[in-house]
C-alpha cells in the first residue's frame, strides 16, 4: 500500500520538475539570404518611391482649380483672400502672386484701381 501510494506521488509531482524542453525549429527563423532579400526589397522601394513623391509635389498646380475657380473679376481683395487665404508675394500693390514650394507655377490676380479682381492670370506648369 505503501508503495502504491508512492506511485501516485511521483505522477502527481511538480511540473517544473521535469527536465527542459528541448528547442525546435519551426521554420519561421529567417536564413542571412532572406534578411539580406528584404533589406534590398525596402532599400528599392525607398528610392523608387522618391520620384512619384517629387512629381506629386511638383505637378500639382500652386492653387486648388476648384478655389480658382471661384475667384471672378470684380470681386474685392477680402473676398479674394478668404477663397484663396493671403498671398505668398506682392508684385506692387494691385498685383498678388500664389505659388508653391518645389513649384515652378504661380498664379497671378490684378486688382484695379477700385480694388476689385482684374484679372487671374494662371501660370501652372501642368494644366
Amino acid at each position: 500500500m505503501a508503495s502504491a501510494r508512492v506511485e501516485i506521488m511521483k505522477a502527481a509531482s511538480n511540473p517544473y520538475d521535469s527536465p527542459p524542453a528541448t528547442s525546435v525549429d519551426d521554420g519561421l527563423a529567417a536564413s542571412p539570404k532572406t534578411r539580406s532579400c528584404t533589406c534590398l526589397v525596402l532599400v528599392l522601394a525607398g528610392v523608387l518611391s522618391v520620384p512619384c513623391v517629387i512629381l506629386f509635389v511638383i505637378a500639382r498646380p500652386p492653387i486648388d482649380r476648384k478655389l480658382l475657380s471661384r475667384i471672378t473679376p470684380g470681386m474685392t481683395r477680402s473676398q479674394v483672400s478668404t477663397i484663396l487665404g493671403p498671398p505668398h508675394d506682392t508684385q506692387g500693390s494691385n498685383q498678388w502672386e500664389y505659388s508653391r514650394w518645389g513649384n515652378a507655377g504661380w498664379v497671378e490676380i490684378s486688382f484695379d484701381a477700385t480694388d476689385r479682381v482684374r484679372s487671374v492670370n494662371d501660370e501652372s506648369v501642368f494644366p
